[in-house]
């Protein structure tokens, strides 16, 4: 993580056809995986969901922490 950079990272969150659902913005020099459970929480807006669903990450979010928030949200990885 480069804390000298400057600008602004999206975390975005798409169906399975590449159409985004929700998105947030953060500065630049912020580490990506603590933007999982905000960028997450923008599914709510879209209303109920469906009850199975599974979240596809880069090797990066690799973790017990992210495995733990995912469950705790009924959510599974492949």
């Amino acid at each position: 993580m480069d804390r000298g950079k400057r600008g602004l990272k999206r975390s975005a969150v798409v169906d399975a056809h590449g159409i985004p659902l929700g998105a947030i913005a953060a500065p630049a020099n912020r580490h990506d995986s603590p933007l999982l459970e905000e960028t997450l929480d923008t599914l709510g807006k879209l209303g109920p969901l469906p009850e199975r669903m599974s979240v596809h990450l880069e090797r990066g979010y690799d973790s017990q922490t992210t495995r733990r928030r995912l469950r705790d949200r009924g959510l599974s990885r492949p």
